[in-house]
């Protein structure tokens, strides 16, 4: 069952990577056709101003208007664009951290201590750093180098340093 989880998974993956990437083409063509709509309205000022010098008459604020608003709706979506390759790569990334581990499937497990590494619950001695998988609860009531009183299940007083272990 592992195999098959880790590869829905993949597939889940491979499936949000696909409709991001479809996403990201589709306002890119978006954008590029508020560029090529751009260019054409340039093309317009250029006759508009060509056809006013004669005249004297310059009434051009409207196509500037034009303008800028396809600018910022080009700089909108290129926030959506960098917004959806984030998200992107926070659900890739998120999809590698919860991937399950198949030497631990269909038993209880524990977080090291030290390094945070998931170990079968039988395990003493986390194969990856080494720390003591146990409870390190202490019996001591007051520490031998200090004399504080230490809460339960810390290694070291936290007045000196002195180890409980």
């Amino acid at each position: 069952m592992a195999f098959l989880d880790k590869l829905g998974n993949m597939a889940k993956n491979l499936g949000d990577k696909t409709s991001a990437a479809i996403e990201t083409v589709k306002l890119n063509t978006r954008i590029n056709v508020e560029k090529e709509a751009i260019q054409d309205d340039l093309k317009k000022v250029g006759e508009y101003f060509y056809l006013k010098r004669q005249t004297g008459d310059s009434d051009i604020d409207e196509l500037y208007a034009v303008i800028d608003k396809r600018n910022q709706m080009i700089a909108d979506m290129q926030v959506e664009i960098e917004r959806i390759k984030a998200d992107s790569a926070a659900t890739s990334q998120q999809s590698q951290t919860k991937a399950p581990n198949p030497q631990n499937e269909g038993s209880e497990s524990v977080i090291c201590p030290e390094c945070g590494k998931q170990n079968p619950s039988d395990t003493k001695f986390c194969p990856e750093c080494g720390g003591r998988m146990e409870s390190f609860a202490s019996e001591v009531s007051v520490c031998p180098s200090c004399n504080a009183a230490p809460p339960p299940g810390v290694k070291f007083c936290e007045k000196c340093g002195h180890s409980f272990s």
